[in-house]
């Protein structure tokens, strides 16, 4: 099996300030990777201050993530999964 990438990505409004947001996908097989950075130019910066994940039962999985930004605009918040060989 060849190493496969997957993408997946989610545009976001947010306000100034720190504020939650939360991510589900439910799949917990593949390394994953985030990021949260702006959609437009001239922003003035963007901080993931916390990143948990927890689950549910039937083991769906939800990231979440403490968030800050000096000013607010849309963001967009990147997921990338790898898998190996």
């Amino acid at each position: 099996m060849s190493p496969g990438i997957d993408h997946r990505w989610s545009d976001v409004f947010q306000t100034p300030g720190t504020q939650p947001w939360t991510w589900t996908i439910g799949e917990r097989e593949h390394f994953w990777a985030f990021s949260w950075r702006p959609f437009q130019a001239n922003e003035a910066g963007t901080e993931i201050l916390r990143h948990f994940t927890t689950s549910d039962n039937n083991l769906q999985e939800t990231d979440h993530f403490d968030i800050s930004v000096s000013s607010g605009n849309i963001y967009r918040f990147s997921a990338i999964w790898v898998s190996g060989t």
